[in-house]
């Protein structure tokens, strides 16, 4: 039982995630050229693809909802455009003579 119990404690520290490396931000933070900040970049995504992976992935998902957002809203305002343009005046009956009335012209 105790050998079952320790290679479960074994598994769940492998699934554990790894402690970030606040490094990477400092690094980053500091380097003040274009060239400099490239350089962290590569060095971080050398070192930790998956994070990268997911990094990437996040960023293209909020884009997405922001995506999905404005056009939502741009739905929205045509359809309230297309509401108050459809939107008629209902015109007064026209008025006939008593020749109207009976069918004469």
């Amino acid at each position: 039982m105790e050998n079952n119990q320790k290679e479960t404690l074994k598994k769940l520290k492998k699934l554990r995630p790894k402690k970030e490396n606040p490094a990477t931000e400092k690094l980053l933070d500091n380097a003040h050229s274009y060239e400099e900040k490239l350089a962290v970049v590569r060095v971080v995504t050398s070192t930790s693809i998956p994070k990268v992976v997911l990094t990437i992935r996040g960023l293209l998902k909020q884009d997405q909802n922001i995506a999905e957002e404005k056009s939502k809203e741009i739905a929205k305002k045509e359809a309230e455009q297309n509401k108050q343009k459809s939107y008629k005046k209902p015109e007064p009956p026209k008025k006939k003579g008593i020749a109207g009335l009976f069918g004469k012209k």
